[in-house]
């Protein structure tokens, strides 16, 4: 929660200061999941909540942010987010298992609100799908 916080305290900053500038919020980065799946790993587990998750394109983010420098309005809050959303333990699993990695996926109730981690009002839809193919949607 600590680093959510820090992420609010750092919008206010930005929009306070004489600076213009765009804020661009986006999901997880799809080339990071292999690492946000270490980072989950507890005792060769991978601990999963089943909340909403949707990776986008890192790719697609740098097109925005050149967007953003180039033509997009200062002061204004552009969200990104992939084409597809799933759930956190469907895409480990399905991560893991593309990978042969046999390390097993465990769901573990979370505190946060199941759409926590996605974008919750208007926000761009990125058009690079995930590289492993037939993880369920949501």
């Amino acid at each position: 929660i600590g680093y959510y916080l820090g992420k609010v305290a750092q919008e206010k900053a930005v929009r306070s200061a004489s600076i213009p500038a765009t804020i661009i919020r986006a999901t997880q980065f799809q080339s990071y999941i292999p690492v946000l799946i270490d980072q989950h790993t507890v005792d060769g587990k991978v601990l999963a909540p089943r909340t909403f998750i949707q990776p986008v394109e890192l790719d697609e983010v740098i097109e925005l942010l050149a967007e953003a420098v180039t033509t997009l309005e200062p002061g204004s809050a552009v969200e990104i987010a992939g084409p597809d959303r799933f759930y956190h333990d469907d895409l480990f699993r399905s991560t893991l298992a593309a990978r042969g990695d046999d390390r097993e996926v465990v769901t573990v109730d979370g505190q946060a609100p199941l759409d926590a981690m996605v974008p919750r009002g208007a926000y761009r839809t990125g058009t690079v799908r995930y590289p492993i193919a037939g993880i369920p949607t949501v």
